[in-house]
Parts: structure tokens; C-alpha cells; sequence
């Protein structure tokens, strides 16, 4: 795995639970941050 993938699939982690993190501290609805993860490769490069 190439040191990029490795940023890439380590920042995804930190999103999602920062996203997670925001929701219970601000009341936020379920499907805030989807649209960033949307945004993300799903999977690695071919």
C-alpha cells in the first residue's frame, strides 16, 4: 500500500469519527457529513 493510500485511509477514519463527534455534541441529524465521505474514493486505486 502506497504511503498516500495509507494518509488517505487514515483521514477517512479521523472524519468519521470526528463527523460522529460533532453530531452528539451539536444534536446534528444522522446524515451530517455524508456529503464529505460522498466525496471520498470507495475502496483503493485499482
Amino acid at each position: 500500500m502506497a504511503i498516500a493510500d495509507q494518509v488517505v485511509a487514515l483521514n477517512l477514519v479521523e472524519v468519521s469519527q470526528l463527523t460522529a463527534l460533532l453530531r452528539e455534541k451539536l444534536n446534528l441529524p444522522a446524515d451530517f457529513g455524508t456529503g464529505m465521505m460522498a466525496m471520498a474514493p470507495a475502496g483503493g486505486s485499482p
